[in-house]
């Protein structure tokens, strides 16, 4: 076995090193495979196609003059790739994708670096139409773009690492979902897409002959639907093991106590063994910290609905003066991260998610118009604004508020920052309360005295709370 892989099918591995080949999952839904290793000539020649290996005869061609150049031993020591110019080297596809509305791209590169101007590597064409920008793979400060099978190039964000070094690159899009994997691992995901894909894709421009990508690329799957987690396994680890690449295992469970630095508290809603409307006295907190929420009188206690979303449960409280508390308040201090999975009914604005005692104290809640609110005790309101991208907030969704370490609070919602639009400077907020005046019904709820990383954040959202909750 060839270094770098950290997770493995070692029978999988084992036949491939035995036979020296792969027999890629899904082959029917497999539109393209290109290895440079299987490309017959010297180092240094120029290659005219990038021959499919899938068996439907759909090669990457260029023109003379426009050739990427085959270049032997440069991948974990003795594999090849093609590499490309920056300056006219790119390639034409046959349509593979159009009529298609999900799919799924799997690919090992290394860009040549950093572009001195924004928007001047594009990766591929891939996209719905023409008007979508680039695939900027990278684009310029550490960020990217990416668009395939978007119908909007999705906003700049970062990576995790450079790319100008050998690393596994993945997308995979479909209704209203689009996630972006660096080494195995989430780094992005939105979900407001209508997928689909354009009948002349392109590999290394964009359609206007404006931004050529340069870099080295080992090899390429394209495939015209989302794998499961168990096929992503099998590419990422025959790749790993080809290409001594560390890519991280797509099976593996995420939870939010996967994350243990600072984490505080966790309430889920499936961890009560309770009735229909019975009334909820106390919900456990799961992190292990032992911070219990409570509610004495019986008045003020919320309800329990069985198989509210998902065929989960969730606890309702009523907007009046239902509400959960702690025995004694944890007082934060600096950096923070909530988290909650809740729908709020209508009508019910100015409600709080996490509090404190009293109006001017620690709010973290959804506001008027709209808006999500970060108030820390004292100081000016943290508004996120109303430009969320997605449903009504009045739809079951999922929700981050982060205080950074700037000061800044960042507000998130289901796996995606929506905006960062002002700081706090009060230093230390206290918690104990979570319900005040909050009218819905509330699923899972956790919290950190760290700054959890958006790549994390999105991790945590595509791994856990999407598919537990039935989230869009």
């Amino acid at each position: 076995m060839q270094g770098g892989l950290n997770i493995f099918n070692t029978g999988f591995l084992g036949l491939v090193q035995a036979s020296g080949d792969f027999a890629p999952p899904d082959s029917a839904n497999l539109v393209f495979w290109g290895r440079a290793d299987s490309l017959a000539g010297a180092d240094a020649d120029p290659i005219a196609s990038f021959t499919d290996r899938s068996g439907l005869g759909n090669h990457a061609t260029a023109t003379s003059g426009k050739q990427p150049l085959l270049k032997k031993n440069i991948l974990n020591t003795s594999h090849s790739v093609l590499r490309f110019d920056g300056s006219d080297d790119f390639m034409t596809w046959p349509d593979i994708l159009s009529g298609v509305s999900a799919g799924e791209v799997f690919i090992v590169l290394k860009a040549d670096a950093e572009p001195a101007a924004a928007g001047t590597y594009s990766l591929w064409y891939l996209s719905k139409t023409n008007a979508v920008g680039e695939a900027a793979h990278p684009f310029t400060n550490s960020l990217l773009f990416e668009h395939f099978g978007s119908d909007a190039q999705v906003a700049a964000f970062s990576k995790p690492t450079t790319t100008a070094a050998f690393h596994q690159y993945g997308v995979e899009i479909a209704a209203n979902k689009m996630v972006v994997r660096f080494n195995g691992d989430i780094i992005w995901g939105q979900n407001k897409n209508s997928p689909g894909f354009n009948t002349a894709p392109l590999l290394c421009r964009n359609t206007g002959n404006t931004a050529v990508w340069k870099g080295d690329i080992a090899e390429i799957f394209i495939y015209k639907a989302v794998q499961s987690t168990a096929n992503k396994k099998l590419i990422h680890d025959y790749l790993a093991a080809r290409y001594g690449l560390t890519i991280a295992d797509p099976t593996a469970v995420i939870t939010p106590a996967s994350y243990a630095s600072g984490f505080s508290g966790w309430w889920k809603a499936d961890s009560l063994a309770l009735n229909n409307n019975d009334p909820v006295a106390s919900w456990a907190d799961s992190s292990g910290n032992s911070r219990t929420l409570t509610q004495s009188t019986g008045s003020l206690k919320p309800v329990f609905k069985t198989s509210a979303f998902n065929g989960q449960p969730a606890i309702e409280f009523d907007g009046v003066d239902d509400y959960l508390g702690l025995a004694a308040s944890h007082n934060i201090s600096g950096v923070v991260t909530f988290m909650a999975v809740f729908k709020q009914f209508t009508g019910f604005d100015n409600a709080r998610i996490f509090a404190e005692n009293g109006d001017q104290q620690t709010k973290v809640r959804r506001g008027g118009a709209n808006a999500m609110n970060f108030y820390a005790g004292s100081g000016t309101e943290v508004v996120s604004g109303t430009s969320w991208n997605y449903s009504t907030l009045d739809t079951l969704n999922f929700y981050v508020w982060r205080r950074n370490a700037d000061n800044t609070i960042s507000f998130f919602q289901n796996g995606v920052e929506i905006n960062t639009p002002g700081s706090t400077t009060n230093t230390t907020y206290p918690f104990n309360k979570i319900g005040v005046v909050f009218g819905g019904r509330m699923c899972e709820l956790c919290y950190w005295t760290t700054a959890l990383n958006n790549y994390d954040i999105a991790k945590l959202y595509y791994q856990y709370f999407r598919d537990k909750w039935g989230l869009v």
